[in-house]
C-alpha cells in the first residue's frame, strides 16, 4: 500500500511540474500587453516630410524616404517631454525606432 502511494505521489508531483513548466514557457511566448515592443536594427534618422493619421514620411540621410506607420503602442517625445503625433511638422528631424509588422511595414 505504501508502495503505491509512494508511486501516486511521484506521479503527481511529476505531472504538476509538467504543468508549471508549461505554463512558464506559454508565458515567455506572448510578452504582457503593455510590454515595450523589442526593436530589431538601429534607429532611422531623417526630416520629417508629410504627417498623416497613421503614418508619417520621412526623407533619411541617405536621401531615400521611409514610410513609419504609427499605432496605438507609439511613443513620441521631444527631449524628456512626451509629445503626440499632431505635434509632428514637416522638416523636423526626427529619430525613429520600430519594427516590421506581418505587413512588412515599417511601425514605430
Amino acid at each position: 500500500m505504501r508502495k503505491q502511494f509512494a508511486l501516486a505521489l511521484g506521479l503527481i508531483l511529476i505531472v504538476l511540474t509538467i504543468c508549471a513548466y508549461a505554463q512558464q514557457k506559454d508565458e515567455t511566448k506572448t510578452p504582457p500587453q503593455n510590454a515595450p515592443r523589442q526593436f530589431a536594427g538601429p534607429p532611422v534618422f531623417g526630416t520629417i516630410a508629410s504627417v498623416g493619421v497613421d503614418r508619417f514620411e520621412i526623407k533619411k540621410t541617405d536621401g531615400s524616404t521611409q514610410t513609419v506607420m504609427v499605432d496605438e503602442h507609439t511613443h513620441y517625445r521631444q527631449g524628456q517631454q512626451d509629445i503626440q503625433l499632431e505635434d509632428l511638422k514637416p522638416g523636423d528631424q526626427v529619430s525613429v525606432r520600430g519594427q516590421a509588422n506581418p505587413n512588412k511595414e515599417f511601425v514605430a
